[in-house]
Order: structure tokens, then C-alpha cells, then sequence
């Protein structure tokens, strides 16, 4: 493997490393960008392999992360760090073409973006509510954390069914929000245009230690997101 004065690029950090510090990023805190998974659906560009956002290997029912593009079949296996509704201002269903115009963490502010619209344009738009769910993702083979950073995933729409019923499943639960492994599971439902996509939501059991204090760090790290 080629090296250089400038940069490393082992598959491990180099021994004289520390690899337990972190000096320097003391005052990063939580300014990153959370990297956000979705579920892919019929409809999504990354499934199109005439669309520029097409992503090989990608097919219906698969989650992404959009951030790196790594794709997650079918499954995915995480740990439930933390939960905040939004509200976001949008055209209402069939209005075309589309608009999206924000996303915010309380229903003063979306109304109050939706207010300084003018008449005509207010009037195709609404505000909907969603829940933002902060996530660690597990490797389901060896139940170790796959990613030293956590992930988003948003829940609007068909999805608040879920997020609900999910909130409800972990408050029954003891411990911290983040003691129990979840399995997301992609299921087909019926809808208003015909057959799409939805998530149906398992307990699997209590994290394993190391998972547990590593989603521990995380939570410590990114409650306030």
C-alpha cells in the first residue's frame, strides 16, 4: 500500500497513534452533518438507471445512507438514541409542480414561513408534521456499531403510524431509550396510488454492552440535536 509524508492509509490507525483520543475536535461537538438513511421506493431516482442519482445495485425496499451512499438491504438493525417531531411547509397532495420550503423543530416557526406567503401561494401550500428518529446502526452479524457517528432517519406521512407506535414499544420498555435492538424491515401496504412501500418495526432484545455504551456516547454526545 502506497504511503507519503502527507497521509497514513492503513486499514487501522498506525500504533504510535492514539487511537482513544481525540484532540482537536474539542469544540465540534455536534456541528457535523448527521448523515440521514431513507427507505428506497419504487418511485426513488436512485432505483432509475436513467437517472443521473442512480445508484448500482439499488432496488426498491433497500435503505440508503444519503450522505455516503452505502446501501442496507431490507433489514436494518439499530438502536433508538433519541426522538424530535418537525414540521415542515410543503404544496399539499397533487399540486404541481411541487414545492418544498423548510423544516423546522416547532410549529411557530413553519407557520410563521407559511404566513409571508402571498395569497395565491399559501394557498396551495400546507404544514405537515413528521418525527425525526436518531439512530445507531448494528452490524446484525456481530452486533457491533457500524459507524462511529449516528443517522437520521425522518418519518412523514405513512411512516408516522410507525414512528408513533415505535415510541410507544421503547416507553414500555425500561431503560434508556437506546437498551433495546430494533429490526426495520421493509413491508408492501396498499395506498391511495396502489402499493408502496412502509417499515414494520421488531424488538429484538437488549444491546450488547459494547453497543450499548457506544450509542451511550452518542446520546451524550447529540442529545441536543
Amino acid at each position: 500500500m502506497a504511503k507519503s509524508a502527507l497521509a497514513v492509509k492503513p486499514t487501522n490507525v498506525p500504533a504510535y497513534m492514539n487511537a482513544e483520543s481525540s484532540r482537536g475536535n474539542e469544540n465540534v461537538g455536534a456541528q457535523l452533518v448527521i448523515p440521514q438513511l431513507k427507505q428506497l421506493q419504487k418511485m426513488s431516482h436512485e432505483v432509475d438507471k436513467y437517472n443521473a442519482k442512480f445508484i448500482e445495485g439499488a432496488v426498491p425496499g433497500n435503505f440508503l445512507n444519503v450522505l455516503t451512499g452505502q446501501l442496507y438491504s431490507d433489514d436494518l438493525h439499530v438502536l433508538n438514541i433519541n426522538f424530535s417531531p418537525y414540521w415542515q411547509v410543503k404544496t399539499k397532495y397533487g399540486v404541481n409542480p411541487s414545492k418544498w420550503l423548510g423544516k423546522f423543530r416547532s410549529f411557530e416557526r413553519a407557520n410563521t414561513l407559511l404566513e409571508e406567503q402571498d395569497d395565491k401561494d399559501r394557498a396551495d401550500l400546507e404544514i405537515t408534521e413528521g418525527h425525526t428518529h436518531l439512530m445507531v446502526v448494528l452490524n446484525p452479524e456481530t452486533g457491533e456499531v457500524e459507524t462511529p457517528q449516528p443517522v437520521v432517519f425522518d418519518f412523514a406521512g405513512s411512516k408516522m403510524n410507525v414512528s408513533k407506535k415505535w415510541n410507544s414499544q421503547i416507553a414500555s420498555n425500561s431503560g434508556d431509550r437506546f437498551s433495546s435492538v430494533w429490526k426495520l424491515s421493509t413491508i408492501v401496504q396498499e395506498g391511495r396510488m396502489g402499493q408502496y412501500l412502509n417499515l414494520k418495526i421488531d424488538n429484538l432484545g437488549w444491546a450488547n454492552e459494547l453497543a450499548y455504551h457506544a450509542a451511550e456516547k452518542m446520546y451524550e454526545q447529540y442529545s441536543q440535536y
